[in-house]
């Protein structure tokens, strides 16, 4: 019953920009992963640049840090706005 309702208001498009939960659903999520990932895969292509192993671990580390915390945001954005539509 609660996805119908959703499914719904994506297909009108009225309410996805006005409701927290969906544009965290459809928009944010989606996007903010879809980051994650480019910011890994740049991370792979730059590690195989370098020349020692020291400077290709730096690269990885440093990529792969940025896109963990990408996606870290993105499950604290979710769990505040879950517990914020939980209590309406």
């Amino acid at each position: 019953m609660c996805l119908r309702r959703f499914l719904a208001s994506w297909q009108e498009g009225k309410m996805v920009m006005k409701t927290s939960l969906l544009r965290l659903l459809l928009l944010e999520h989606p996007l903010i992963m879809i980051t994650a990932v480019v910011l890994i895969t740049i991370g792979w292509s730059k590690h195989k640049k370098q020349d020692t192993s020291r400077a290709k671990f730096a690269k990885i580390a440093l990529f792969y840090g940025i896109a963990f915390r990408v996606g870290a945001l993105a499950s604290s954005l979710e769990i505040v706005v879950g517990t914020n539509v939980m209590k309406k």
